[in-house]
């Protein structure tokens, strides 16, 4: 009597490759992990692109420590002071003269600035974080990085995300520990010493030397080395070392730019 053969039942998946592949990282572990392992973080970013929840905590911290240095520096009356002597330097560098008159139309002008503040730190973030993403996605397209737009949004969002939470906490403490007459209004630098122009004078210092020295800032060198590994993560023929080279060297053509144009108008 012939047997039949058994056929052997598959073994049972365990799942572990699978479920690796497919795990996702929530909103909450991304912002944590931002910190501590962006390459990895970046990589979840890659498979799904996202960037509501970093965009509304970036602007949570800066809307907060905005509204801590006008309740403890940039008073009404300190505002008011500080554009007050900062139309009279600028007529004067001009060698013009501005009646009372005129002078008051510019402090009401600017009196309303300053009482929509909040929604000029909302507007001028978001049209920041478009510029920034949109000349990296063209940088990105020349290198043919193949990465589209979203994904150059979501690292750029989460990047500055980390930008803002760190120096926004760093201002908060400084601004809730020093004596809000050691710092000056007309100099916003110098409320942490992460950049040189912290230990300049901005009356004493060229407009360039200081635009300069503004921009030498730690977190700003944070913020563009996680730029650098988060396209790295979302391009397919670009190496960190390759997307450094392309982001670093923007920033500098920006800060030089930036000095230039300073240099120019005779302000910082």
């Amino acid at each position: 009597m012939n047997e039949e053969p058994i056929m052997e039942s598959p073994p049972e998946s365990t799942g572990t490759s699978t479920e690796g592949e497919e795990r996702r990282m929530n909103e909450i572990s991304r912002v944590a992990n931002m910190f501590f392992s962006p390459g990895e973080t970046f990589e979840d970013i890659n498979r799904k692109p996202t960037w509501l929840i970093p965009l509304l905590i970036a602007l949570v911290f800066s809307l907060a420590v905005g509204a801590l240095f006008r309740t403890k520096v940039l008073t009404p009356e300190a505002f008011e002071q500080m554009t007050r002597q900062r139309l009279e330097e600028a007529m004067e560098r001009r060698g013009a003269q501005m009646s009372e008159e005129v002078m008051q139309q510019a402090l009401k002008s600017s009196k309303i600035a300053y009482q929509m503040w909040h929604v000029f730190t909302v507007g001028s973030t978001l049209l920041m974080l478009v510029v920034i993403a949109g000349v990296y996605f063209l940088v990105l397209l020349l290198l043919q990085a193949e990465a589209p737009f979203k994904k150059v949004f979501s690292v750029v969002t989460w990047s500055w995300m980390v930008y803002a939470v760190a120096s926004g906490v760093i201002a908060a403490i400084t601004l809730l520990l020093k004596p809000p007459e050691t710092i000056d209004p007309m100099n916003v630098e110098s409320i942490a010493a992460t950049n040189l122009a912290a230990f300049l004078s901005r009356r004493e210092t060229s407009p360039a030397v200081y635009s300069l020295a503004s921009s030498l800032d730690i977190f700003s060198v944070w913020f563009l080395i996680l730029l650098s590994i988060g396209f790295s993560k979302i391009s397919k023929r670009v190496s960190v070392k390759k997307a450094a080279i392309a982001v670093f060297a923007l920033w500098i053509l920006y800060i030089l730019g930036k000095a230039g144009f300073a240099s120019f108008q005779g302000v910082a």
